[in-house]
């Protein structure tokens, strides 16, 4: 099951399903990281964090801040909760 992304390729404002993607394998014992992109916003969800290498869950603004620099995944509850409710319907599909 795919979705087109030649939308984005032209740069065209992208009004679809939110995309996702999912990295890591919970059966070796690596956190795995789940993204969803809706609109300017990107959401990184680790499961679980792991501070030893660095890895914490993310939210970004796109539009602001492109090269993914500074985190608002504690000043930007409205959002964050609104995009990991998202990933787990995603989850349950």
């Amino acid at each position: 099951d795919s979705i087109s992304l030649v939308p984005l390729i032209g740069n065209k404002p992208y009004t679809g399903n939110p995309i996702a993607e999912l990295y890591g394998r919970q059966h070796l014992n690596e956190s795995v990281q789940l993204a969803v992109w809706q609109d300017e916003w990107k959401l990184l969800l680790i499961e679980p964090e792991d501070p030893k290498n660095n890895l914490y869950s993310s939210l970004f603004n796109l539009n602001t801040d492109p090269n993914e620099k500074a985190s608002l995944y504690s000043i930007n509850a409205e959002v964050r909760k609104a995009l990991e409710k998202k990933i787990q319907k995603i989850k349950l599909n």
